[in-house]
């Protein structure tokens, strides 16, 4: 395949890359898409822009932004490749919606999703999602979040501005349909009530009484900041673990214990290498704990603190 040559645009402060001209399959995903149905897009600030696109171009497009004088923050680690250059720049490059440590319904649900990919009128190599595919991704993006460290007022924003913009004119029967198959049915149908009873009256909204669950729902979404917190995320680990009863001395032993001896999918995401040739798996252990104690040193000291309270 010739060298990448990507057009950048900018629209309305977001930085595009165009990966038409090389051939290349992609599709925007979330913020791209969510901005324009704000009320104006700056309204819906991002931290990264995220795109899906074709695996088999990885390193072509791993080579273009080193090229533009962009940092690979991480290259062939888990689904999605991140890019960064300053002032603002961040590119997040997925080359799956679902990591394989992720539900494996959800990864089996859009392990083809260029099935359900619908091509852009303006280009040959674009795609988007129907209004209810995407919103069934969003819907499961924002659990994932949630079931983990927990996901920020913006999901729920993010969910009630989509309806307005969208829902009338949806099929709500293939939608349930859809949740139900991913198991996310309940999830949805909570956190688009929520999100109605607060943006659609705000004045209304100060009066109501919130019943016990939405008032949990809206204490995780107002404490979990826009990507979930390390406390959110070892707590919904621990309770994973216990289905749900007390958590124990014991518990937290399993948690350590599967901290440095992940599963093998662990392995398979971030370092292929090991993944690869499983006899070197001990030395990968080893060589994991040493990297991450350097580069995550932060998020470890809150994690062993959060592991403390729980």
């Amino acid at each position: 395949m010739p060298f990448i040559t990507f057009t950048k645009t900018i629209d309305i402060g977001i930085n595009k890359i165009c990966l038409e001209e090389s051939g290349i399959w992609h599709m925007p995903l979330k913020g791209i898409i969510l901005k324009d149905l704000y009320p104006n897009p700056e309204m819906r600030q991002m931290a990264d822009n995220d795109i899906l696109f074709d695996v088999s171009c990885r390193s072509d497009v791993h080579d273009w932004f080193l090229s533009r004088g962009y940092r690979a923050e991480s290259y062939k680690q888990g689904n999605h490749d991140a890019y960064h250059k300053m002032p603002v720049y961040n590119f997040e490059m997925h080359i799956s919606l679902f990591g394989s440590q992720q539900d494996p319904s959800w990864q089996k649900y859009y392990e083809d999703i260029w099935s359900r990919a619908i091509s852009d009128e303006d280009n040959s190599f674009g795609y988007h999602l129907s209004d209810e595919d995407f919103y069934v991704y969003f819907t499961a993006h924002s659990c994932k979040h949630h079931r983990a460290g927990g996901t920020g007022l913006r999901s729920l924003l993010d969910c009630y501005v989509y309806n307005k913009a969208k829902g009338d004119g949806m099929n709500w029967d293939y939608i349930r349909g859809e949740l139900r198959k991913l198991g996310i049915s309940d999830f949805e149908e909570e956190t688009l009530t929520l999100s109605q009873k607060i943006f659609e009256d705000p004045e209304r909204f100060l009066k109501t009484t919130l019943s016990d669950g939405e008032s949990r729902m809206l204490f995780g979404f107002s404490s979990s900041g826009t990507y979930g917190t390390v406390q959110n995320n070892v707590q919904s680990k621990l309770q994973t673990m216990e289905s749900g009863r007390e958590v124990t001395f014991r518990t937290k032993l399993k948690y350590v214990w599967h901290r440095i001896f992940p599963d093998l999918s662990v392995f398979k995401d971030n370092y292929p290498f090991f993944y690869r040739h499983k006899f070197l798996l001990p030395v990968g252990v080893i060589y994991r704990l040493i990297y991450k104690g350097i580069t995550n040193r932060h998020k470890l000291i809150a994690e062993a603190k959060s592991l403390g309270k729980n």
